[in-house]
């Protein structure tokens, strides 16, 4: 596999510009995680959450922000602009385009 580190910049700045959700304060976590998994959007999260996802499994590609994955789903996109965290769960469709143009292999 081939990395296009062009094709890869081009894909997170269209996850980056997508509609952003906000939780409120204080939000439960079954409801941050209902928030979080759908694609379409990304949504803010708090730092320790960012965290979390970063450090319970190891990223399957790191860059601008980090993908996520836990077995054969589609990759999650964790970045950070300032002090902001946001999620954008992406579909089967994105994460394969993703993983082709980074050059890493698909999640299964």
């Amino acid at each position: 596999m081939t990395a296009s580190p062009a094709a890869v910049q081009s894909t997170l700045a269209t996850l980056r510009a997508s509609p952003v959700l906000f939780g409120p304060p204080g939000e439960p976590w079954a409801d941050m995680m209902r928030r979080i998994a759908t694609p379409g959007h990304a949504a803010e999260v708090d730092q320790e959450s960012y965290d979390y996802y970063l450090n319970v499994l190891p990223p399957r590609w790191m860059g601008e922000g980090f993908m996520f994955a836990e077995g054969a789903e589609p990759l999650r996109y964790f970045w950070r602009a300032g002090r902001r965290f946001f999620c954008r769960q992406m579909t089967w469709n994105e994460a394969l385009i993703f993983c082709a143009a980074a050059g890493i292999p698909t999640p299964n």
